[in-house]
């Protein structure tokens, strides 16, 4: 059964939470991890890869807390091909496609802005970066 791994920084331990049990038992096998609206989210495919849905675990380590808090048809891009990296302030979730481009949607799934990065036919990897002061406890040693 697909699990998320997780480690607690405050108990130092790694804890096992369980997906929504419709990702589980569904025929789709395309999700992701990321955070939505300061939550623990993750977004899925449906197997029509056009329908995207955004899930949120509204209360951490609580495997029923799993709520479907979007659902979206993508125009002008598949959603097979936008992987989504960001939820800005404003509402609009900022991703990647398949290939060397940038996309912006709003939370109705329209098109906001896109822009291609590369000219290559390889995937280049796209990175969400936050800066911060947190350090994870562990010494001198390195350890964790």
């Amino acid at each position: 059964m697909p699990v998320i791994v997780a480690f607690h920084l405050i108990e130092r331990k790694l804890l096992e939470l369980r997906l929504p049990n419709e990702i589980i038992n569904g025929p789709s096998r395309a999700y992701d991890l990321w955070v939505y609206r300061g939550c623990l989210a993750l977004w899925h495919i449906l197997p029509d890869r056009v329908t995207f849905q955004i899930w949120v675990m509204e209360k951490y380590n609580v495997q029923s807390s799993w709520t479907k808090t979007l659902v979206l048809s993508f125009d002008g891009n598949p959603a097979h091909s936008f992987w989504p990296k960001y939820y800005t302030k404003s509402g609009d979730i900022v991703g990647r496609n398949m290939r060397c481009a940038l996309a912006k949607y709003n939370d109705k799934g329209q098109l906001q802005e896109h822009h291609s990065y590369c000219d290559s036919q390889y995937v280049s990897p796209v990175v969400m970066y936050t800066e911060s002061l947190l350090s994870i406890p562990g010494g001198d040693s390195g350890q964790v």
